[in-house]
């Protein structure tokens, strides 16, 4: 748990209840699963892809953007340096350049 408000929108896992229901999976021999964690066509809360007729190849692709990594890479990658393709070249040369060579 965290002392500070640094992470105000994280929440620490497992929460109290879940915790209830792996103590009860361990205690049943890992043969019996909380409903909390079960499917709603046995019984359970949770609603899965197959229990809503859902298909993996009907999903919608997104992408979510995180942000620029480059502050802490190269912390972890020191040999990593920043790119200098555009050392003394204007933007035109430099789309042209780009267009070359992926169009």
């Amino acid at each position: 748990v965290f002392r500070k408000p640094m992470f105000p929108d994280q929440i620490a896992m497992p929460n109290p209840d879940q915790i209830s229901c792996f103590t009860h999976w361990i205690q049943s021999n890992r043969t019996e699963v909380c409903t909390m964690f079960r499917s709603i066509s046995v019984g359970g809360e949770q609603v899965f892809p197959e229990d809503a007729g859902l298909d993996y190849d009907a999903l919608t692709p997104q992408l979510v953007w995180r942000g620029y990594d480059g502050s802490y890479l190269k912390e972890i990658y020191t040999k990593l340096q920043k790119g200098r393709f555009l050392e003394g070249k204007n933007i035109a040369q430099a789309a042209r350049m780009i267009r070359r060579r992926y169009d």
